[in-house]
């Protein structure tokens, strides 16, 4: 925070020097120019910066008297970028004073100034010089024969700001900087401050226009710098506030706060985000137009030179009460940055960070068996954008927090006693819920993301209990197709740099078990009313009911490399069974399985009923479809193969009958020659 001000000073003072210089030419009639190279010393010895003025020094008596700078330049000798330039600084001076022996500057201007202020990957900025070059700085000011640090007038127009941090890969400009301040000094005296800019966010979809004015004072002997009635304004959010420095020059303190008015959040995300509807980008998420939210916050702040501290931050959002408070201490050659919070809130409904609800209207509920999701429609996997993991964020830093939230809907989902724990330490990002209530249930998780040199790797567990599946409804099946109590357990693995890598190399596994069951079986009726139509007996299965409890309703699968091949299912509803292989296309948003349907014998209890000819047999079924078709499309037998298998129990049959003739009605010498001879023509 000091830094810049103290360069500032020191070039000032220099400035004020080389007035001094180039009265005494003016009255020995010197040319000013000649004192170029003093004047580009005396920077460079007080601050440790390259002054470098390519332009003309002129004098002028008329309308008051003052010197200007053409084109003068500002670099540090061991960087190869400029630090800053001015095309025109002008100084006007009081004459009367300067006839006394003293030095008042009336007025300091600059035109099209601009500052670079570069970072680079290692964190060492632009502007950092050799500290022994700077310590005179209290003695360059003092000893200063009647030179003031008042400055009647400062007047900067049209400067912008070039702001580029490469270890944090962040990047904004301010532009069309207009500055003016009102007795400006260093000696603890009042000053005003009024400014005017654009910050350019490359993530923006247009400049951001602030205004901001303080009162301010600064006394430069002990390090204080007070700013009081701060007023920032982005419209429509306006901060007021004020902030107090301490000691700049030593152990250095700081305190403040500020508080904003009441503002409409949709209309400040709206200039701080672009979100475009037509492209396949992800953006930051915009209020819902339909629920206009008013939104006000307060917060305090303080800190020294190895930590700040955040106490008290409170946001109002229409009913939504948001309270938290933060701890960040700052690297050390010990150890890393460290970062503790905690936030909770009463109720926080995500819903109104969604624009999906404009777009509900034109939902045809009966067309679309999927139409009432329980996620809003923005969760829909539509875009190919990948992603990359941003790994840099987990090095180097150590984090810790809560958040707690006493009721928080997501589409027409209520989590209550929403708790998470998060911990970041040594590149290992860990996410914790607690067990949470959630329709008459509970749900709880971990999150574990590792940054790694060469990739990310991903492990997630999840645990549900007693979830009632009357308002749940399941990617692949119907609204009330199944109800019950749900029970999950779910635990994955996954590597890569980006998150679709991640979801190609996602592996593990889920089981589930529902109690107090009742399971439409209408698309089971419609693959064996199928296959009943190839059977020479043909079967009654138009006489199984449409929904049957099960005593037992459980199954799993197994991912391996992705969820779009690979996967091994399993499902068992007592003795009916169903396995086979497959996957789930997200971009496409569709399904490609096959699958066996086999009923099994007993001592299975046997809840669907069938011919026992047919127990145990595993018949091909296809099921592979879009999401939004209707159930019946779902799945078919395999014909070809279902053929092929009643062919094969027909001669199963046939021989079994055979070799109940042999046992009875042939010598027990000749049995076995004569199954022989059987299998030889069935096999032809």
């Amino acid at each position: 925070m000091g830094k810049p001000l103290q360069i500032t000073l020191k070039v000032v003072a220099a400035l004020a020097l080389l007035v001094i210089v180039l009265v005494l030419a003016m009255v020995f009639m010197v040319d000013p120019n000649r004192y170029k190279p003093a004047i580009q010393n005396a920077v460079l010895e007080s601050t440790g910066l390259e002054l470098n003025i390519a332009g003309d020094l002129s004098l002028y008596f008329r309308p008051y008297v003052g010197v200007s700078l053409n084109d003068v330049r500002l670099r540090n000798a061991s960087k190869p970028q400029e630090l800053a330039s001015s095309n025109l600084i002008s100084l006007r001076v009081d004459p009367w004073m300067l006839l006394r022996g003293q030095l008042l500057v009336q007025e300091l201007s600059a035109d099209d100034f601009h500052i670079n202020w570069f970072t680079d990957a290692n964190g060492v900025n632009l502007w950092t010089t050799d500290p022994e070059a700077t310590d005179n700085t209290t003695d360059t000011l003092e000893s200063t024969p009647g030179l003031s640090t008042n400055i009647k007038l400062i007047s900067i127009a049209n400067a912008s700001i070039d702001i580029q941090n490469l270890q944090h890969s962040y990047q904004y400009t301010i532009r069309h900087l207009d500055l003016r301040s009102q007795n400006g000094n260093v000696e603890n005296r009042p000053f005003t401050v009024e400014a005017r800019f654009e910050l350019v966010n490359p993530s923006a979809p247009r400049p951001m226009p602030f205004t901001f004015s303080s009162n301010n004072f600064i006394d430069l002997e002990t390090g204080d710098i007070n700013i009081d009635n701060i007023q920032l304004t982005l419209s429509p959010l306006q901060l007021r506030g004020s902030i107090e420095v301490r000691d700049i020059n030593g152990e250095m303190t700081w305190n403040g706060e500020l508080s904003s008015n009441t503002f409409a959040l949709n209309d400040l995300l709206d200039n701080l985000a672009e979100v475009d509807p037509t492209a396949n980008t992800l953006a930051l998420p915009g209020i819902s137009e339909q629920q206009p939210q008013q939104v006000s916050l307060h917060t305090s702040f303080n800190g020294d030179r190895s930590q700040t501290q955040i106490p008290s931050l409170e946001i109002n959002l229409g009913e939504t009460l948001i309270k938290a408070k933060a701890n960040i201490r700052f690297a050390s050659e010990l150890s890393p940055t460290n970062i503790s919070y905690e936030i909770e809130s009463n109720s926080l409904d995500l819903n109104l960070f969604s624009n999906s609800g404009e777009d509900d209207t034109t939902i045809d509920d009966n067309n679309d068996p999927l139409a009432n999701k329980l996620l809003p429609q923005s969760a829909k996997p539509q875009s190919t954008t990948d992603i990359e993991i941003p790994r840099s964020l987990l090095s180097g830093i150590n984090v810790r927090g809560t958040i707690s939230v006493e009721s928080l809907t997501w589409g027409s989902l209520t989590f209550d006693g929403l708790n998470i724990f998060t911990n970041l330490e040594n590149s290992v990002l860990d996410i914790e819920t607690q067990p949470t209530g959630v329709l008459g249930g509970s749900v709880q998780g971990n999150i574990q993301v590792s940054s790694l040199p060469e990739q990310s790797e991903l492990t997630v567990h999840l645990s549900a209990s007693d979830i009632n599946m009357v308002d749940l409804t399941l990617p692949l099946f119907e609204l009330e197709a199944v109800t019950g109590k749900l029970n999950v357990e779910a635990d994955f693995t996954s590597s890569g740099n980006t998150v679709n890598q991640w979801r190609d190399n996602v592996s593990g596994s889920t089981s589930f078990s529902v109690a107090d069951n009742l399971v439409d079986i209408g698309v089971i009726k419609q693959v064996f009313t199928a296959i009943a139509a190839l059977s020479p007996s043909g079967e009654a299965i138009q006489q199984w009911p449409d929904a049957i409890q099960f005593t037992n309703f459980g199954g799993y699968a197994l991912f391996e490399n992705g969820i779009q091949e690979n996967q091994q299912i399993n499902v068992r509803l007592d003795n009916f069974n169903i396995s086979g292989t497959g996957g789930i296309n997200l971009i496409e948003e569709s399904f490609d399985y096959s699958f066996l349907f086999a009923v099994l014998g007993e001592p299975i209890l046997q809840t669907i009923p069938i011919s026992e000819r047919y127990h145990n047999v595993s018949w091909p079924v296809q099921c592979g479809a879009a999401f939004d078709d209707a159930v019946s499309q779902f799945c078919r037998p395999d014909f070809p193969q279902v053929r092929e298998l009643f062919i094969q129990l027909g001669q199963n049959q046939v021989q079994r009958r055979l070799d109940d003739v042999l046992t009875d009605q042939v010598p027990e010498q000749l049995q076995d020659s004569a199954r022989g001879l059987l299998r030889n023509l069935f096999q032809n």
